[in-house]
């Protein structure tokens, strides 16, 4: 693995990939060798590849795995390196391994397991089985307009390490900026050039996804009496984790890593604009209706039986920042608009342990919060259950009337 972070390293002036190169290793994202090289027509073993790629994303859940003896696949000892960026590949399904259970760390990644693996990374979309293996996940990449031409370069000769930075920084940008066609080895100029007779994604915008069927109706739900007295009010910092701004393109789709919601298969987009203008609950109001709610949340746990939740500030941040993205925004999911689903955003604020998240929207409020929960077996699990034992609410107003509340729980 290299070993010497370096941003002009001495052998890529001459390579077209020498930008992204550049742009990468300013950010600690690629490194060099100790003799000053990065040696970009070089082939990348496929530890090196999946640590490179993992850290574009999830460098919070690797370094949670990291914490644990886990060991994903039979021939990683559990000591090594890249250990963490392997087994979180494969808990979300970008990597499989090979059918005797190993990784093959130190073999090379050529460019139709390259494609495979970045399709599986960057889209949730499953393919179809063809022949030849890799067919189907050029298509797929074509189809969202990300289909890089060197791949079409025999498809089994090694991805380079300059490949791999180009491929790696145009991917960090997509869908909100246009991928750029790959340049053209031996020179400074991008490739423009279509070797597939099917290819046609270069320098595009890509296709929206489509949108969304509408949520069903929910009958009135009985209501609840908040009691007058709330929980205390949080005294942590907000976490801004997810952005209160208005994020521009698509939203990315159902983002569900795991858990209690790892049936939720949609997403929704309100029927107001996006606008920062959107939200208007004043945090110091939000807190107490959201302190309250957990109050009705911890009287229907005793009720069932249940210890009570203790309130947690970190958990409230995290959720009171994540409902008013989704209000600004103008979009119900349980993913922002970059993509980060609940697991990712508690990492990402240092809350260890597990969580779950609970949404009302679309015109309910508060009163009925917990009777449309109780009427939910997916989310009644979540408030009752007992391995739960700390619990935070987010609360912001539509521009409709209505209400956002998210309850995230901790263990």
């Amino acid at each position: 693995m290299p070993i010497a972070q370096a941003a002009d390293f001495t052998d890529i002036s001459n390579s077209p990939y020498a930008p992204a190169i550049e742009e990468l290793a300013k950010i600690g994202m690629v490194q060099g060798y100790e003799d000053g090289t990065y040696r970009p027509k070089q082939s990348i073993n496929r530890a090196e590849f999946i640590k490179i790629l993992m850290a574009t994303k999830y460098q919070r859940q690797v370094d949670y795995q990291a914490q644990s003896d886990k060991s994903c696949f039979s021939d990683i000892p559990s000591p090594v390196w890249y250990r963490p960026y392997a087994c979180v590949a494969q808990d979300r399904e970008v990597i499989d391994g090979y059918a005797d259970g190993s990784f093959g760390a130190e073999n090379s990644v050529n460019k139709a397991e390259a494609a495979k693996i970045l399709y599986q990374f960057y889209f949730e979309d499953p393919v179809r089985p063809g022949s030849p293996w890799y067919l189907a996940y050029y298509e797929g990449l074509e189809k969202k307009n990300a289909f890089f031409n060197f791949f079409d370069e025999e498809p089994e000769s090694p991805l380079t390490r300059g490949q791999m930075a180009f491929a790696i920084q145009q991917f960090s940008q997509y869908p909100a900026v246009s991928l750029a066609p790959p340049p053209i080895e031996g020179t400074t100029e991008l490739a423009f050039d279509k070797p597939r007779e099917t290819q046609s994604v270069v320098d595009v915008t890509p296709t929206p996804l489509p949108a969304p069927e509408p949520v069903t109706s929910i009958p009135s739900q009985p209501t609840v009496s908040f009691p007058a007295t709330p929980a205390p009010t949080p005294t942590s910092s907000d976490f801004e984790i997810s952005p209160l701004y208005v994020v521009e393109g698509t939203h990315p789709g159902p983002q569900v890593s795991g858990g209690y919601i790892s049936t939720y298969s949609q997403w929704q987009t309100a029927n107001y604009a996006a606008s920062v203008n959107n939200k208007t609950l004043d945090r110091t109001e939000a807190h107490r209706i959201g302190n309250l709610v957990l109050k009705s949340v911890n009287d229907a746990r005793v009720a069932a039986g249940k210890e009570r939740m203790i309130f947690n500030a970190d958990l409230q941040d995290v959720a009171q920042n994540f409902a008013e993205h989704l209000v600004i925004n103008a979009v119900y999911s349980h993913s922002d608009m970059l993509g980060n689903d609940p697991f990712e955003r508690a990492k990402l604020a240092s809350i260890p342990g597990f969580v779950a998240e609970n949404i009302v929207w679309r015109r309910r409020d508060p009163e009925t919060a917990i009777g449309w929960w109780k009427n939910s077996a997916v989310h009644w699990n979540n408030v009752s259950n007992a391995r739960f034992t700390k619990a935070g609410v987010g609360v912001t107003k539509e521009p409709n009337g209505g209400y956002i509340i998210v309850m995230m729980q901790g263990e």
